[in-house]
């Protein structure tokens, strides 16, 4: 029985190893978007504080939806991860 939760330690990991490199991905994404459109405060303002730049896909809803996209899905890994953590641990 071990072995079964060793290996579901490594999967939940991959997982949130894979929603958190998404979550940063859509965030530079954000930010690109940002600057292009010519915000520069919210530009720096997400490059200092890396989880804002998820506010101003929602402030700015129409606009981003490439960035948006990619947002739902590594926040979709993340509570994925953590609702398998929760059954594993708890």
């Amino acid at each position: 029985m071990n072995d079964m939760n060793m290996y579901a330690v490594i999967a939940i990991t991959i997982l949130g190893g894979i929603g958190l490199t998404v979550l940063f991905f859509s965030a530079l994404m954000a930010i690109a978007h940002a600057f292009g459109n010519k915000r520069l405060a919210w530009g720096i303002v997400s490059i200092l504080l890396l989880p804002i730049s998820a506010l101003y896909c929602f402030i700015y809803w129409k606009e981003t939806s490439y960035p948006r996209k990619y947002l739902f899905v590594g926040l979709g890994l993340m509570l994925l991860t953590f609702i398998a953590y929760l059954f594993l641990y708890v």
